[in-house]
């Protein structure tokens, strides 16, 4: 959160945790708002929160996100986090019920 790697830079480091690791990257930005939303171009930090969340297997990131939304996005202008929130829960829900599916089939089919 030093000035060091400069404004634009910190945001994408904040960002390139979320590819591996999106609550870690998520609950830090939140956690530390003020100072992440001075990195992040006020028109873009309705997309940069929910868009730290997006790669998330974790139902509980969509609540995150409606909170996060709720609470700091115009009611206009919350399609990312709707479509953040939407993407997660089809694939928790692909990972929940059709995994074991494709693998029942992999193993009775020799794979």
């Amino acid at each position: 959160m030093t000035d060091e790697p400069g404004a634009t830079n910190s945001a994408g480091m904040i960002s390139g945790v979320s590819r591996s690791h999106p609550a870690l990257a998520f609950d830090f930005a939140i956690a530390h708002i003020d100072q992440v939303s001075k990195k992040v171009d006020s028109s873009a930090s309705s997309r940069y929160y929910p868009m730290l969340a997006s790669n998330s297997l974790d139902p509980a990131m969509v609540g995150k996100v409606k909170a996060y939304a709720d609470a700091h996005v115009a009611a206009g202008s919350r399609r990312d986090a709707e479509t953040v929130m939407a993407s997660i829960t089809y694939r928790v829900k692909v990972r929940n019920e059709r995994l074991p599916v494709i693998d029942a089939w992999l193993k009775k089919n020799g794979n």
